[in-house]
């Protein structure tokens, strides 16, 4: 099956909803931290926990 280039419009699409579906993910994890570990604990790993979602997400693109 040959590959056909996308548009435009299904670039944007795309773009859109890997960005939907990254912050779906950050906020789940976000949520789940701040549940578990308590609000100030949740300050102080903020950072590491958008990045280990962002590289999940990135993880989850790659290898389908």
């Amino acid at each position: 099956m040959p590959l056909i280039p996308a548009n435009q419009s299904q670039l944007l699409r795309s773009s859109q909803k890997d960005e939907y579906y990254q912050s779906v993910l950050r906020n789940n994890a976000n949520e789940a931290f701040q549940t578990i570990a308590g609000s100030k604990r949740w300050v102080d790993w903020r950072r590491e926990v958008e990045l280990l979602t962002n590289m999940l997400n990135e993880l989850g693109n790659t290898f389908p």
